[in-house]
């Protein structure tokens, strides 16, 4: 079998049963395990299927989970604040990415940019899926509960870990912004494990599309104050800016 062959072989067996083993595949093709990964890491690229450890899945079974269905919404924007942000990342940096589906987005770019020697720290089983084979990567998953419709980690077990982790630049989502309630997000543990993170990181950037501004979530994470940046979309309302007298927002 040559190698388009496998890979025709390898897209139809994950979209039919949702994932496969590298081993088992190797096996049933009589190829190495190496010669698997590659083809994998090739499908990943083109964005057919999904690398994770020892095998890969279908992309699109995120689509079940609440983190699927918010991961396609504002795509455009969110990919276009995710490339800014890669501005902000530098060689050797050690680097914190939260659950969020934008800074899922900037993890999708880190993976395809050419920075080097780089750590990221994270609560994000999705990072971790997208990030774990690319070269030059180091990943530090924080411990804990794990929320599986957000694929997020939090809980003491996470805050007892980030008390030893300190990183260059945090970078945090949010679901709503304004002027009375600052940044703020839904979900109580995942807010405590950003707000630990913020005490230990020199640089924070919240990423956060237009349709995020003039809103409000149910836990303050943050005040306007406590971030050193907010990067957004564009085709933001800059009437919205200066309602906010946010000086420290990029588009």
């Amino acid at each position: 079998m040559n190698k388009s062959e496998r890979l025709k072989f390898i897209s139809e067996e994950v979209n039919k049963y949702g994932s496969i083993r590298i081993a088992d595949t190797a096996q049933k093709l009589n190829v190495t395990r190496e010669t698997i990964r590659h083809d994998i890491a090739e499908l990943d690229k083109k964005g057919v299927i999904q690398s994770i450890r020892g095998g890969a899945v279908n992309p699109y079974g995120l689509e079940n989970t609440r983190f699927g269905q918010r991961q396609t919404l504002h795509l455009a924007e969110k990919q276009e604040i995710a490339k800014k942000a890669l501005q902000f990342i530098r060689n050797n940096d050690h680097i914190f990415l939260d659950s969020g589906t934008t800074s899922w987005q900037l993890a999708e770019a880190i993976k395809h940019s050419k920075i080097e020697r780089l750590t990221v720290v994270t609560n994000s089983t999705f990072v971790i899926a997208t990030l774990q084979f690319v070269k030059g990567i180091q990943l530090i998953l924080l411990g804990g509960t794990v929320r599986t419709s957000e694929g997020s980690v939090s809980g003491a077990m996470a805050l007892q870990n980030i008390e030893n982790i300190y990183v260059d630049t945090a970078f945090f989502g949010s679901s709503g912004i304004n002027k009375l309630s600052g940044i703020t997000n839904p979900y109580m543990d995942e807010i405590e494990a950003s707000k630990k993170m913020r005490q230990h990181s020199q640089i924070n950037i919240v990423l956060a599309d237009k349709f995020k501004f003039q809103r409000s979530s149910l836990y303050k994470m943050f005040d306007l104050k406590d971030v050193d940046a907010i990067i957004t979309d564009k085709s933001i309302n800059k009437t919205i800016i200066k309602e906010l007298c946010i000086n420290n927002i990029l588009y």
